[in-house]
């Protein structure tokens, strides 16, 4: 009936302009109220998680994204990173986004905590995965990104226990905080609102800040830096002294120094894309599956990171100055 009075009113060629106008703005709109962030309920994870133990002077953990295909790459990059872990001692793994390929999980049920995460990492035992929710995972509205909340109660190794949290259990020294950058990007409210939260989590801490989340604030793959993430996150990353910036999307492994922080990107779980160079500030940039390893120290820390042979392919090193905070 609306084609028929658009084609009555204004002719097949502008009807058909109009009608697929229509159909953009209200599927964007759709999309955009999709990704309500407010929507999602966080679970108490009190007993749930392993915290680092107390008086501990070194933590190790590991930092990968882009992962959930269940696909036989995501089970060499697990295998390279368990041997790794089993070398060095890892207390837990930071998880990127894009959890679950294509859309997301439909419940706690879905076969793809199975294929996607439980299997690809059994080897890991008893382990703590802290994760942020990608894009691909709100493919499915909330629906998706809640029932990841909620597997927190269910599964041995996964932990998320709201869609932007304080990852806990860590020496005063150490302070790490999650984003859900997806919904940011939808919602200028979003991203005023977490930008204040990871404030609140961070400036006042002593030692080494991380932020984390899937859209990056540095890139030279296919996406790129995402501008509304970098506005509403950079100034916050200045304000409070905070050193990384962990993101993935980009299906690459990537390190850039920003100046006053360095932007990481791994979005090399399971699959790979092209990647550019030329920033000046890329410190390291390859299309290559693997992952991090972060040795961190009150004073030192030690980034590397690996193929999916468990190969070194990036070595970097820092010493904390706290000075000023």
């Amino acid at each position: 009936m609306i084609l028929q009075r658009l084609f009555q009113m204004f002719g097949y060629r502008k009807s058909i302009f109009l009608a697929a106008f229509l159909a953009v703005f209200v599927f964007s709109g759709a999309a955009r109220s999709c990704k309500d962030a407010g929507a999602i309920h966080s679970v108490n994870i009190e007993g749930l998680y392993h915290p680092v133990p107390v008086g501990a002077e070194k933590v190790n953990f590991i930092v990968f994204g882009d992962q959930g295909t269940g696909e036989p790459d995501q089970y060499r990059v697990a295998k390279a990173m368990s041997s790794v872990c089993a070398e060095v001692g890892c207390q837990f793994a930071l998880v990127l986004g894009d959890n679950f390929y294509p859309s997301g999980v439909t419940s706690v049920t879905d076969s793809q905590w199975q294929s996607a995460f439980e299997k690809p990492y059994a080897s890991f035992g008893d382990f703590d995965f802290w994760a942020v929710p990608g894009n691909h995972d709100w493919l499915k509205s909330t629906r998706s990104v809640q029932a990841e909340v909620e597997y927190s109660l269910k599964g041995q190794r996964w932990l998320m226990p709201s869609n932007h949290y304080a990852v806990l259990g860590l020496p005063e020294w150490l302070s790490i905080y999650g984003l859900d950058t997806d919904p940011m990007i939808a919602s200028a409210a979003e991203r005023t609102k977490q930008a204040s939260e990871a404030e609140t989590a961070l400036c006042e801490k002593k030692g080494w800040k991380f932020l984390m989340g899937h859209h990056p604030l540095k890139s030279s793959g296919e996406h790129g830096p995402e501008a509304k993430i970098v506005s509403a996150i950079e100034p916050v990353m200045k304000k409070c002294g905070i050193q990384f910036y962990l993101s993935g999307h980009d299906h690459d492994q990537e390190h850039f120094d920003a100046g006053s922080y360095q932007a990481i990107v791994q979005g090399a779980g399971s699959q790979l894309r092209a990647i550019g160079h030329g920033d000046p500030g890329q410190v390291f940039g390859a299309s290559t599956l693997g992952f991090a390893l972060f040795e961190v120290t009150p004073l030192n820390l030690r980034m590397r990171f690996y193929d999916v042979d468990a190969k070194v392919i990036h070595d970097w090193s820092a010493v904390q100055n706290d000075s000023a905070r």
